[in-house]
C-alpha cells in the first residue's frame, strides 16, 4: 500500500486540520463540503491521505467553500 493511499480516521483528519474532534464530525455529517472526500466503512470515516494532500492545496489556493447558516433574525 502506498503512503497516499493509506486511509485515516477522523481524529488523525482533526489534528491535520487543528480541528477538533466533535467540529470534524459535525461537518461529516452536516457539512461535507467542508471536509476533503470521505470513505465509509462499516459505520466508520475514513479519509484518504491523498485526498487530504489535496483538500489542503485547494485551501492554499483560497477555494474553501464559506458555509453560511440561516443566522439568527433581526428585531424589527
Amino acid at each position: 500500500m502506498k503512503v497516499e493511499d493509506k486511509l485515516i480516521g477522523v481524529i488523525e483528519l482533526a489534528n491535520i486540520l487543528d480541528l477538533s474532534v466533535h467540529t470534524v464530525r459535525t461537518y461529516c455529517s452536516k457539512s461535507p463540503q467542508l471536509l476533503p472526500p470521505s470513505v465509509k466503512i462499516g459505520r466508520s470515516v475514513r479519509f484518504r491521505l491523498s485526498d487530504v494532500n489535496g483538500f489542503l492545496a485547494s485551501l492554499d489556493a483560497g477555494q474553501m467553500p464559506v458555509r453560511r447558516g440561516p443566522g439568527r433574525p433581526r428585531k424589527r
